[in-house]
């Protein structure tokens, strides 16, 4: 019953969020002038959200912690695709940083357009715009890269705890075998 529920709202968000986006694009086309340049954030964040949504949706990841240890696995119907399961895990954490990588953009934007004309330069001049975004999203893949290489990554001690601490049969999924990223801080020497 839960996995069904829980599949069923993931996919309903998705649909809800490519309607809204939709709205939203057209609102910032219908209004270019008014809304001049920001109309570019607001493209570049529909865009991300629609991949977030659709990359959520695929996954339905469910998040799972216990003392010590913290898992994201995939309870799609989806789940025993592995690798189409990891690309859309992977492609969901990096939308999720995009995202991330809009918001402080925007304020940054909105910070320039009140307090500070010298950051606001950042967003007019188009060199200093692309500098600005390439080095801010590089620093982000690097993040999420060694996040996913390093800190959260799929084991086998990882699938156990997994498999010990809940039941598979709500999920419908086999934890021996699903896509998961995950730490056990037990297990892990990085927090020393």
């Amino acid at each position: 019953m839960f996995h069904t529920v829980y599949v069923s709202i993931c996919v309903t968000f998705c649909a809800l969020s490519i309607l809204f986006d939709s709205i939203l694009t057209k609102i910032a086309r219908e209004r270019a002038g008014r809304v001049g340049v920001y109309r570019y954030f607001t493209y570049s964040f529909v865009i991300t959200d629609i991949v977030y949504s659709i990359s959520y949706a695929l996954t339905a990841p469910y998040w799972h912690s216990a003392p010590g240890v913290l898992v994201f696995f995939a309870a799609s119907p989806l789940w025993e695709y592995y690798s189409l399961m990891k690309i859309s895990m992977l492609v969901w954490w990096m939308s999720y940083v995009t995202i991330l990588l809009c918001l402080a953009s925007s304020f940054l934007y909105r910070y320039g357009l009140l307090c500070n004309t010298a950051v606001l330069e950042i967003f007019t001049t188009p060199w200093k715009t692309k500098t600005f975004l390439v080095s801010s999203f590089a620093l982000f893949t690097v993040w999420m890269t060694l996040a996913t290489q390093i800190i959260f990554h799929s084991e086998d001690e990882l699938r156990e705890d997994l498999q010990a601490g809940l039941d598979s049969a709500p999920f419908h999924v086999n934890f021996s075998a699903v896509y998961c990223l995950g730490v056990n801080i037990k297990r892990r020497e990085c927090v020393k």
